[in-house]
């Protein structure tokens, strides 16, 4: 069973000699899973007419991530410092406890499907972060929910923050928060935000109910 393969560029195309050209390729797969396959490039070369390209792919859900070095969907509020220390992307940032005012960062991530999404963060791996970082979780400017976290727990990797439902169109926020009551650690962090896709909604039903203003 194979992934289908989506390709932008018209074909064939012309490489002058000793030229090179980038190709974009989108892989889908059905099933959730690692798989092994190979992609094969045909051309006129006399010598090496065909081109074969071993890989492997970890297929996983739909997702979309904000990484700290999209100036577009992430900004910064206080004294922030950018860290060679890294989990996703070629940088992160960080800033001292304390400050006054406090130091705050937010990421802004745009669900390009409905459904229900795990939303989680990553930090580089730390002993010195705060203990005490407050996630709030807006939609369309409205607050849906805060979460205290430890950001050395699972630093590394992506930690859970928690699942919500999100509408394709909405603008999510996750801000982070330094809230002055850590009792371990010397700077908040920040990396990336990722939305993860559990399950998708095609069908919302109309109960006639109005949605609450408060």
């Amino acid at each position: 069973e194979h992934p289908s393969l989506a390709i932008r560029e018209s074909y064939p195309i012309t490489i002058s000699p000793m030229g090179q050209s980038s190709i974009s390729l989108e892989l889908y797969h059905e099933s959730i899973e690692s798989l092994t396959d190979s992609i094969h490039i045909f051309s006129d070369d006399p010598r090496d007419p065909e081109l074969v390209i071993p890989f492997t792919a970890n297929v996983q859900p739909f997702f979309t991530v904000t990484d700290n070095e999209d100036s577009t969907l992430y900004t910064e509020f206080g004294s922030w410092r950018t860290s060679v220390a890294q989990a996703y992307g070629p940088s992160s940032r960080y800033a001292w406890l304390n400050q006054s005012p406090r130091a705050r960062a937010t990421f802004t991530v745009h669900p390009g499907r409905t459904g229900i999404y795990e939303v989680l963060e990553i930090v580089p791996s730390t002993v010195n972060a705060t203990d005490n970082a407050m996630y709030v979780i807006r939609v369309d400017g409205v607050p849906r929910d805060t979460v205290i976290l430890n950001q050395n727990t699972g630093s590394g990797s992506w930690a859970p923050i928690g699942e919500y439902t999100f509408y394709t169109g909405q603008k999510v926020e996750v801000e982070v928060i330094d809230t002055g009551q850590s009792t371990v650690g010397d700077v908040l962090r920040a990396d990336a935000i990722k939305l993860s896709l559990v399950e998708e909604i095609t069908d919302v039903a109309d109960n006639g109910l109005d949605i609450p203003g408060e």
